[in-house]
């Protein structure tokens, strides 16, 4: 929640609007990630992650209705099962602490922008590596 109010800093959801969820305090590293499995989570050239604390993220609505896709590496994607919007990103190999969810789901403005271009030339090689 904000300080000067109850009420939370940021509010986001899926395309559909069965999801929705709601975000006190955003981490200030952000990262645009080319790699092969965000792409296509994100059905992009790139996907747009924030990351926030777990306790700074809260689910408001449709909780039940996020779906889990595993990848190699370890990462839980979580979608929405009825439009299929990539919502969050849970990683099983890391600190259980920081939760990164998709940036295109945001409602709300944030000023920050990402300050990371992520994952070129490893083991999910970008198409884009060699531009």
């Amino acid at each position: 929640m904000s300080r000067e109010t109850d009420k939370p800093a940021y509010k986001g959801q899926c395309l559909c609007g069965s999801i929705k969820y709601e975000i006190d305090e955003i981490e200030l590293k952000m990262e645009n990630s080319h790699c092969s499995i965000c792409r296509k989570f994100d059905s992009s050239a790139f996907a747009t992650f924030g990351k926030v604390k777990n306790a700074n993220f809260h689910w408001v609505q449709g909780k039940q209705l996020l779906k889990i896709y595993l990848d190699p590496n370890g990462t839980k994607h979580k979608f929405c099962a009825i439009c299929g919007s990539s919502m969050i990103l849970e990683s099983l190999n890391g600190p259980n602490e920081v939760v990164e969810f998709s940036l295109s789901t945001l409602d709300s403005y944030i000023e920050l922008k990402p300050d990371l271009q992520g994952n070129l030339g490893t083991v999910y090689q970008s198409i884009f590596s060699s531009c």
